[in-house]
């Protein structure tokens, strides 16, 4: 039970630390036009309509890092004893963009999914998600 906890710390860690360069990415695919609005930003405008943007924005950025540093808690709770390797970790990007494009974010209602979904806009999050699984770091028992 202890080395799972510790595990699940260091893949919390490092699915906080991971989140900062996807983010970049939703950026960047902002700035080209390819998302009207961040995905975490969008979902809290959604779910919690009437914040201020200053709450808003705050708010995203911290329920953005809490789900990467929850996903990758998950993973290193999860994983086997070998450290995992880097197309073990996008693969699992892949499957929390899946579940969440796919899944949970239709149907609160805030995108399309994927399969709706703009490709541009659908592409830049799963390219934002394999380079969150590509710095993903989960070491070995």
């Amino acid at each position: 039970m202890r080395s799972e906890v510790s595990r699940g710390a260091v893949g919390a860690l490092s699915g906080l630390w991971a989140t900062w360069p996807m983010t970049a990415v939703l950026v960047a695919a902002s700035r080209r036009g390819l998302l009207d609005e961040l995905p975490p930003l969008k979902i809290v405008h959604h779910l919690l309509p009437g914040l201020d943007e200053r709450t808003a924005r705050g708010l995203a950025a911290v329920a953005h890092a809490a789900y990467g540093a929850g996903a990758g808690a998950v993973l290193g709770a999860l994983a086997p004893t070998a450290p995992l390797k880097r197309r073990a970790t996008v693969g699992y990007a892949l499957l929390v963009w899946l579940l969440s494009y796919q899944g949970w974010v239709p149907l609160a209602g805030v995108m399309p999914p994927v399969v709706r979904d703009r490709r541009g806009r659908a592409a830049s999050i799963a390219v934002a998600h394999v380079v969150w699984g590509a710095l993903l770091r989960i070491p070995g028992r």
